[in-house]
């Protein structure tokens, strides 16, 4: 479980779901779980969502002709708090990018930092909007084919995990 979301664009610089993007191009199915972290975080929403999401793409498995790969995000929320879980977008960016000097000895780095947020309002439907809605994102995401939230397989997943806890 990722401290820290990892929304819109931004996943493609994330090591996080770099390691299920890997995963899901060697042909096996991945999820990537990140929480948003603000003064700390809660690890239990995502580990309870996570293992039952676990379960029910094993259970499945031999429905799917394609791997899924999965891009799921929690709010900064205990699991009572949560208000819903959606099927998403990855929203535009979150974060824009600044450069870093750091001279160490007789060194220099630069470090590419991506902690400016965007001041867009974003879109509903997005996993930004949901994640800063108090609502779970389940993203699944294929480079190659753009439009994945129309699978019915993910539609069911989605909603198979809305009734394990109980919330819409």
């Amino acid at each position: 479980i990722n401290q820290g979301a990892n929304l819109g664009l931004d996943v493609f610089h994330s090591g996080t779901f770099g390691a299920a993007l890997q995963a899901y191009n060697k042909g096996i199915e991945a999820i990537a779980l990140s929480v948003l972290y603000k003064d700390g975080i809660y690890n239990r929403p995502a580990a309870e969502i996570g293992a039952k999401l676990a379960e029910i793409l094993l259970n499945t498995i031999k429905d799917r002709k394609i791997p899924l790969l999965l891009n799921v995000n929690f709010p900064h929320a205990e699991l009572e708090g949560i208000e819903g879980v959606d099927l998403t977008t990855l929203g535009p960016k979150g974060f824009s990018e600044r450069v870093e000097q750091v001279v160490n000895g007789r060194r220099e780095f630069y470090w590419i930092k991506f902690d400016r947020p965007v001041d867009e309002e974003p879109l509903r439907g997005t996993d930004v909007w949901s994640v800063q809605n108090n609502r779970v994102s389940i993203t699944s995401v294929n480079p190659f084919m753009p439009d994945q939230n129309q699978r019915t397989d993910v539609v069911s997943i989605a909603e198979d995990i809305r009734k394990s806890i109980s919330i819409q």
